[in-house]
């Protein structure tokens, strides 16, 4: 009844998470007879509308469309209006009902739940975080619905503790916002350029010294500026290149 009824329908609304995505059955089914009947759909007519539930990757059959987070501010209320679009009637809820639901979402989800302010909290942890965890969190509040993640990574980027790879993917992150693109595959983009970059220096005649200058440029570039593992980086660079070493 489903396969026959989903080509009918008016939308389809997929709500996608985590533990639904990692686990098989015939919701998957589901989403390609979706993504199937939308190639016979009009473009302008919303059709495929995937919510999130928590943080989750979205399937590459539905990238192409725009997806909400729940629990992110805003986003149930989108949801209505694009609900309200594709079925050409008003629906509408009031603003104590929309903050339970989200409420209710963030408490079954738990740390599936995590809000942008969570993930800034989690950033802002200047000694505990790594290089490869801060570019996840940036990636995450880029692509979240929130109307106000270019403003977040806007402050996120006005702090002078920041690595120079944070600083990257922070730059990458916003113009991709602007430029109404996705934000993905950012820590292999801002490590490729620098590693490409310091593939060039060298210690003219001393391969050893080299090697240690190369190794050291790159613990530098991803460390936050003012910790220990900077610190140690920047004296060691300092001192290849007075050939102290």
């Amino acid at each position: 009844m489903i396969e026959d009824e989903i080509p009918n329908s008016r939308t389809f609304l997929v709500c996608l998470s985590k533990a639904a995505m990692a686990r098989a059955g015939y919701f998957h089914v589901e989403q390609h007879r979706a993504s199937d009947a939308a190639l016979r759909i009009p473009p302008e007519r919303l059709f495929v509308l995937p919510v999130l539930l928590g943080d989750c990757e979205i399937p590459r059959k539905f990238k192409q469309y725009h997806a909400v987070n729940l629990i992110e501010p805003g986003a149930i209320e989108m949801l209505l209006r694009s609900l309200s679009s594709a079925l050409e009637r008003e629906l509408v809820a009031t603003p104590d009902a929309v903050e339970r639901l989200r409420n209710e979402l963030v408490g079954h989800l738990g740390a599936e739940g995590s809000s942008n302010q969570d993930f800034v909290n989690r950033f802002m942890q200047t000694e505990e975080i790594s290089f490869q965890d801060s570019v996840g969190l940036i990636e995450r509040i880029a692509n979240s619905s929130d109307p106000d993640r270019l403003g977040i990574l806007l402050k996120l980027r006005a702090h002078d503790m920041l690595s120079y790879a944070e600083q990257a993917a922070l730059d990458i992150a916003i113009g991709n916002i602007k430029a109404g693109r996705r934000t993905t595959d950012t820590q292999a983009a801002v490590k490729g350029d620098e590693l490409g970059r310091i593939a060039q220096m060298a210690i003219p005649g001393n391969a050893e010294a080299t090697a240690l200058l190369q190794i050291n440029k790159y613990v530098r570039y991803i460390s936050r500026k003012g910790t220990q593992p900077y610190k140690m980086a920047e004296a060691k660079i300092q001192n290849l290149l007075a050939g102290r070493d």
